[in-house]
């Protein structure tokens, strides 16, 4: 069983994306981000109340509870940004290569223009796959990615089926 497909620095990008969607401590960071901020400028907005000054008190609850809506949008935003921004430091043409993915026994082998490896199949957390990409999980916030939309050659589908069942059976 094998898989050869082409990588670029989009890959990278959306794996960073697939972790702000779904990584538990990801959303419990922003979230936690989201209430402080808010929190803090209810307390002014309070304070300023108490002291008598009304439209500085309106000024702060309408910055607190933009920061509550915006928030997230805003974090997310700003790690992509950041996250394109360190790759782009490298040479893009350093993330463009073709990869070739191969299940034999209990090891997926994997060789690229950088190298090869061979990872054994219980290695690997989960599997999980979005609209464009399938994430193969080594860690929680460390994963191969195969892009869906360059595959050179071989069937993803029966790729991906063959690694869950073999991954079942290696754990």
């Amino acid at each position: 069983m094998r898989l050869v497909f082409e990588t670029s620095i989009d890959d990278k990008l959306a794996f960073t994306k697939h972790l702000l969607a779904t990584d538990r401590l990801v959303k419990r960071r922003i979230n936690r981000g989201r209430i402080m901020y808010s929190l803090f400028f209810a307390i002014l907005c309070a304070f300023a109340l108490w002291q008598g000054k009304t439209g500085l008190g309106v000024l702060y609850l309408v910055f607190g509870i933009g920061i509550f809506f915006f928030h997230p949008w805003f974090y997310k935003m700003m790690s992509v940004r950041n996250a394109k921004k360190t790759l782009v430091q490298r040479d893009a043409n350093w993330y463009q290569e073709t990869v070739t993915m191969s299940i034999e026994n209990d090891t997926l082998l994997i060789k690229s223009d950088l190298g090869s490896t061979n990872l054994l199949l219980k290695a690997f957390l989960k599997i999980e796959s979005s609209e464009t990409h399938t994430f193969l999980f080594t860690d929680v916030r460390q994963a191969l990615y195969i892009p869906h939309d360059r595959i050179q050659s071989g069937d993803k589908d029966l790729f991906i089926q063959t690694l869950k069942s073999r991954m079942s059976t290696a754990a």
